[in-house]
């Protein structure tokens, strides 16, 4: 009877043993991985992967930046489909580029390239008056037939400027609203990626 009992606890133990290995080997049971290729001339400073429909990007995935040329390896990641968004500081502005519906497999690296083009641009404009006050700034992508809202909540003296962050790369028109004398129309400005573009306005 003892021999039987110590039979049926071995079954037990092996099933559960072998049971546990077709979990650990399911594929529904594994993370995955990312790896960021930064192909652009910038370093990228930081970067954020989320479950798509979150409504917000939550931490940084980066320990360090990321220089141009080089690239990155996050683990961990529960298969699903992300949204990612990447940051460079430059110079003289900070972009951001983004990068949606990326899909992460178990026990798979999935490889992201990041080019120059994924990049936003920035806007700067400029108050060149002796003593006019921006009242109003708006901007629209050329030809898209309306101006939306004022870009603006308090007004810009002179010598003062407004940075417009995170532009995609297009080609827009400006109209400049003044607290006194007509309104100043700039057309077919060119944004680039990774640039900032600086307008003088009076």
């Amino acid at each position: 009877m003892l021999k039987k009992l110590v039979l049926m606890i071995c079954a037990v133990i092996l099933l559960g043993a072998v049971s546990g290995c077709e979990r650990m080997e399911d594929p529904f049971y594994g993370t995955g991985d990312l790896t960021l290729y930064n192909n652009t001339s910038l370093t990228i400073s930081a970067f954020y992967l989320t479950p798509v429909n979150q409504p917000s990007w939550g931490p940084n995935r980066l320990e360090a930046p990321v220089p141009s040329g080089t690239n990155y390896t996050m683990t961990g990641f529960i298969p699903g489909t992300y949204d990612a968004k990447a940051t460079i500081i430059g110079a003289l502005s900070t972009y951001y580029g983004y990068i949606y519906d990326i899909p992460i497999y178990p026990w798979e690296t999935t490889d992201l390239d990041a080019y120059n083009s994924d990049f936003s641009g920035s806007v700067e404009i400029v108050n060149d008056t002796a003593g006019a006050n921006i009242t109003g700034i708006y901007i629209s992508p050329t030809g898209s037939g309306t101006w939306g809202p004022n870009q603006i909540t308090s007004s810009i003296g002179p010598g003062q400027f407004f940075h417009f962050y995170d532009l995609p790369a297009d080609s827009y028109d400006i109209r400049i609203v003044w607290n006194i004398g007509p309104d100043s129309f700039y057309y077919s400005n060119i944004v680039g990626s990774l640039t900032l573009l600086t307008l003088y306005v009076n």
